[in-house]
């Protein structure tokens, strides 16, 4: 039991914690823009604070339902997940022994920083195009969709609604992280065996710093931050992630990807902005989805059937 509530603490403090996305600095730097869009659009401070948190978004049932999906999926993390299922550096460790066995010990010799800064890019490369295959697979397959559609049925958006995930799809995107994360790190591990260590930031992978404090909270809020359609192209913006979520046909399964937008563009479901759009949200079974037992249990049900 005192291991269920030090794991509920633990949710209610991602706050302090660098390795999440609503880490405080990163709130800060959203905000921070947020202002500076709200300001060059009207030319006054005038209306700032409820801009910014709107009480109807704040205290929506949407948002409440948010934060318990994130206290669950914690707890499910850090009392089954880790403790039972293969963690990355164990994986990593295999991989690179068993690359040892079939090929022998590697004999390259390359300066650390340059193995360092290799390993960092590869890593954040191909998890990222892991990251878009997994998600488009949860779009496109139907019973993969029942489960998905917890996080696409939140009627309004905030910073908390990236924790809004199905504790299924929030365990298959833990396996992929493992799965990703030791193969990488595997192979570096053999190639290079004592600088494999990415650039780090407070903790964090340089990649994932930069895109948390260039706004990423925003991609789940109400405010429109677009990159321009030249970047747009390279880069996924958070207007770019609030058209993801749109319930408008035309935005369906588009802008998959969760940094880099060149996967969108290698499969065709990249879009564009060219200029504000006004955008709702949410699924179908949105309403049901208020209540968290309906949230959770809705899914299996729909799944089984479709698998049926």
């Amino acid at each position: 039991m005192n291991e269920i509530f030090t794991t509920i603490k633990e949710a209610l403090l991602y706050f302090f914690h660098p390795d999440e996305r609503i880490y405080f600095p990163y709130l800060v730097s959203s905000v921070v823009i947020a202002i500076l869009l709200f300001v060059a659009s009207n030319k006054t401070f005038k209306g700032i604070w409820t801009y910014l948190f709107p009480y109807k978004r704040v205290f929506h049932i949407s948002t409440a339902n948010d934060v318990f999906l994130l206290v669950i999926n914690h707890m499910l993390t850090v009392l089954l997940y880790v403790p039972f299922l293969f963690n990355a550096i164990l994986l990593a460790y295999l991989i690179s022994e068993e690359m040892n066995d079939l090929f022998g010990y590697s004999s390259l010799k390359t300066a650390s920083t340059t193995a360092v800064v290799l390993y960092s890019v590869v890593f954040f490369v191909v998890g990222d195009l892991s990251r878009y295959l997994l998600h488009l697979l949860l779009h496109k397959i139907p019973f993969l969709w029942e489960f998905h559609k917890v996080h696409h049925s939140a009627e309004v958006l905030t910073p908390i609604t990236v924790y809004r995930s199905h504790p299924i799809e929030s365990l298959m995107f833990h396996l992929r992280g493992v799965v990703v994360g030791g193969l990488v790190s595997g192979i570096f591990l053999w190639l290079y065996p004592s600088s494999i260590d990415p650039y780090m930031i407070w903790g964090v992978h340089v990649g994932a710093f930069v895109f948390n404090l260039l706004g990423a909270n925003l991609r789940h809020s109400h405010v429109w931050f677009s990159f321009g359609s030249i970047l747009e192209r390279v880069f996924i913006s958070p207007a770019q992630h609030l058209i993801h979520h749109s319930n408008n046909p035309k935005h369906h399964n588009k802008n998959m990807g969760s940094e880099l937008a060149i996967w969108d563009w290698m499969f065709k479901t990249l879009y564009i902005t060219k200029g504000k759009e006004d955008l709702s949200f949410g699924v179908q079974e949105s309403a049901e989805h208020r209540n968290f037992f309906k949230l959770i249990v809705q899914p299996f049900v729909k799944a089984f059937k479709i698998k049926r």
